[in-house]
């Protein structure tokens, strides 16, 4: 049990690593300047990291299709990017994005063509990545994973938290 947990923490941090990468890429790639993604004070959109994680976990065990993988990941990220969006919105009163100018979208919060892309990530992810990760869980010694990534999760945790309070108190 304590090894899988610490699978998915792996996932997370991956998967949050990578999507801070692929959005500062595409938006430098789309406006030609460098434009900080991130909530965190580290290269991190947990926001991924949670929708990988919440996506595995809700098909741990289960023979998919790909076509099944791919429209569960669809709803179920588009489902966490709406309502992380919300809650950042309501608590913060910020938005960290906005698809209001995309022809299909629900508030600006979520589009059509961003689903689109979760759900293929999606299914990049439980294919590809989470085995891979899995694999490397299941190979580094327990003690390893406790000492890697315990105090990164309190690290990025403890940011998340000081960040928060930053921005509430301004």
């Amino acid at each position: 049990m304590e090894r899988q947990l610490y699978k998915y923490a792996l996932l997370f941090i991956v998967t949050s690593l990578f999507g801070y990468v692929m959005e500062v890429v595409g938006v430098f790639l789309v406006t030609g300047n460098f434009q900080d993604r991130g909530f965190l004070d580290m290269p991190l959109l947990p926001i991924y990291g949670f929708g990988s994680v919440f996506l595995c976990l809700a098909l741990e065990g289960k023979g998919k299709t790909n076509l099944q993988v791919f429209f569960i990941a669809l709803m179920l990220t588009t489902a966490v990017e709406y309502f992380s969006g919300l809650a950042l919105e309501k608590i913060f009163h910020q938005r960290w994005w906005d698809y209001s100018d995309y022809t299909i979208n629900i508030n600006g919060l979520v589009s059509l063509w961003s689903s689109i892309g979760f759900g293929i990530g999606g299914l990049f992810v439980v294919k590809y990545v989470f085995p891979v990760v899995a694999k490397v869980g299941d190979r580094l010694s327990l003690i390893g994973l406790r000492i890697f990534l315990s105090p990164l999760m309190i690290v990025i945790l403890l940011n998340f938290l000081l960040k928060s309070f930053d921005y509430l108190a301004h």
